[in-house]
């Protein structure tokens, strides 16, 4: 995965090289749990997170901090109506 250079990588990110984390489908559950279960385990998994959660419009595709598309919209969308849980703590 190339990061723009918004935030730094400690080189031992799971993503590194993965096309895992960008699939052309999203309902294929497979490479989603796979992407999701290598964001888990990574060590700047809260910095990516946020990081997309921040920056939409870099990461508009793929699978960043654990999260979809569509689960960064949601979390994005719950932040604005001001919901605390939504925090970058949930996987």
């Amino acid at each position: 995965m190339n990061f723009p250079s918004l935030f730094r990588m400690t080189g031992s990110e799971p993503c590194t090289g993965q096309d895992v984390f960008f699939p052309d489908d999203y309902q294929k559950a497979a490479d989603v749990v796979t992407a999701k279960a290598l964001c888990a385990s990574c060590p700047s998994l809260q910095v990516c997170r946020s990081w997309a959660l921040d920056h939409p419009t870099f990461a508009t595709h793929g699978i960043w901090g654990g999260f979809t598309p569509q689960e960064r919209k949601m979390h994005r969308r719950l932040f604005r109506a001001g919901d605390d849980h939504c925090s970058t703590t949930a996987a």
